[in-house]
């Protein structure tokens, strides 16, 4: 069936919204299969609908669905992380709320670098000392413990 949402809205087709979801890394097809299942069929062919359904049900974040809605498949699982939703944006950084795919049960914060800014060198630098500094900070119960740092 063709989809409700009009090309206007820059949603994209709920047939392309549920394959960003395996492309992305947030789920595999098999888990995506189990989760359909529970998906009441008059919302599976409007992807707002089929969204707010997932979210509502706690298969994605609303960072998430709204990410791949708009068409959005990177950057939604960077290496073992799954980035939940943003918790602070700075200068330099933005920082999620991620899972670690390692510890399915453990919550971290990632700091994530936008692309551009990781290409010049000075701002590479910067951020390899905060990892320095975090890695070998004194453990303290208001500040983030240092888990690992690297590149996708």
């Amino acid at each position: 069936p063709e989809s409700r949402d009009a090309p206007a809205s820059g949603l994209v087709h709920p047939q392309r919204f549920l394959a960003g979801i395996v492309k992305s890394r947030l789920m595999g097809r098999e888990d995506l299969k189990t989760v359909l299942q529970k998906v009441p069929h008059h919302l599976r062919d409007d992807t707002r609908k089929l969204s707010d359904h997932l979210v509502e049900n706690g298969a994605l974040t609303r960072f998430q669905a709204g990410k791949l809605a708009m068409g959005v498949t990177r950057g939604l699982r960077l290496g073992p992380y799954m980035l939940l939703s943003p918790i602070a944006r700075g200068g330099m950084a933005t920082v999620y709320l991620a899972r670690d795919g390692n510890a399915p049960h453990g919550l971290v914060a990632v700091k994530v670098l936008p692309p551009a800014m990781g290409q010049e060198s000075r701002h590479m630098a910067r951020f390899q000392r905060e990892c320095h500094l975090l890695r070998n900070a004194a453990r303290h119960p208001y500040l983030c413990g240092y888990v690992a740092h690297g590149e996708e």
